[in-house]
């Protein structure tokens, strides 16, 4: 089709008979064999226009227009967020969330459904990245929205030349944005959160574990010192994911206790609700420490948010634990809290 547009072009057609309006992605044209961008008789003829992505507005006049009620601002920035802006992308993702009546009713949209023709569209795109690029962002991905230079490099056996050259080209055709400032660690973050949920789902369980594996070896070394708590939470994440549930648990505890001395309490709770889900694993064998680690030091955290409900259910649920054990700690513990009531 270039080809011909070009030998058009040659011919003066779109000076005299028609208009020539191209529409493609950004970087699309690097793939031509020529440039035909420099052929004076195309400069005489074609413009070449990048339209820039929508805005948030943009975004929410589109859920207007298509759902025929306004969206809120918190659906549209998620919205923008999972598209990058991307006006087909917007759509497609609209119609998808039309279909699921359950998701329209909420505030907040949790996860951003992904449609075929996004799927496919997105596929494409993937496959005239080098190889070492696609395996950059597949372990990126592992990591999340945001991530390192660092655990990249981590999880990648790439050499450091190759690996730089990798995020470059990412960068270059935008797929992921620099985020971090001059003398910071190297940070970036996903221009499409879209494309980090495909990634996700195309990827197989066997390739995420070698990665989470791969970075829980370096957080286990890291864990010998103190660690800021967002580390400490995503050591547990990695952890967890490897299949190390018992050293998982720990850090989900720890990571709770130190948001709870922050008054982070939404945290704190997530925190907490990590270790009970990793516990209720059937591999994982909880110790009478663990127990009370978890449902004394969850209701001690209720009891700084004066939640009593929240407070003498998990004390209740240490006094059960108790019982069942035969163990004096928890037992006592259960009841102290019940007598504190």
């Amino acid at each position: 089709s270039i080809r011909l547009f070009a030998y058009l072009a040659q011919r003066r057609f779109f000076l005299e008979n028609a208009y020539l309006v191209m529409l493609s992605n950004y970087h699309q044209e690097i793939r031509f064999s020529i440039d035909y961008r420099e052929y004076p008789l195309w400069i005489e003829q074609v413009a070449w226009i990048k339209i820039p992505p929508l805005s948030l507005e943009d975004v929410s006049n589109f859920g207007l227009y298509l759902m025929r009620t306004p969206i809120t601002e918190q659906q549209a920035q998620k919205l923008l967020e999972a598209t990058g802006g991307n006006p087909l992308f917007v759509i497609e993702t609209l119609q998808m969330l039309l279909e699921k009546p359950e998701e329209l009713a909420k505030d907040q949209w949790d996860q951003i459904p992904i449609s075929g023709v996004v799927h496919l569209v997105l596929r494409e795109r993937l496959q005239h990245l080098t190889n070492y690029a696609r395996r950059v962002l597949n372990s990126a991905a592992i990591v999340g929205v945001e991530f390192s230079f660092e655990y990249v490099q981590i999880m990648l056996d790439i050499p450091e030349l190759d690996l730089v050259n990798a995020f470059d080209e990412l960068v270059d055709q935008e797929y992921i944005d620099l985020i971090s400032q001059s003398q910071q660690p190297l940070g970036y973050r996903f221009q499409l959160t879209l494309l980090r949920d495909m990634l996700l789902q195309e990827m197989s369980a066997t390739e995420k574990q070698v990665y989470h594996t791969h970075l829980s070896t370096y957080f286990l070394q890291l864990l010998e010192g103190d660690l800021p708590v967002n580390q400490v939470a995503e050591a547990a994440h990695h952890l967890g994911q490897a299949g190390y549930l018992q050293k998982a648990f720990s850090c989900w505890i720890q990571a709770a206790t130190l948001y709870a001395n922050s008054e982070d309490f939404v945290n704190a709770n997530k925190a907490f609700k990590n270790a009970l889900q990793l516990s209720q694993n059937r591999d994982f064998n909880m110790t009478e420490q663990q127990l009370f680690d978890l449902w004394i030091g969850w209701g001690e955290q209720a009891l700084a948010e004066n939640d009593y409900q929240k407070f003498k259910e998990y004390f209740q649920h240490a006094l059960q634990e108790g019982l069942k054990r035969n163990s004096s700690l928890l037992i006592g513990s259960g009841l102290s809290g019940q007598s504190f009531l």
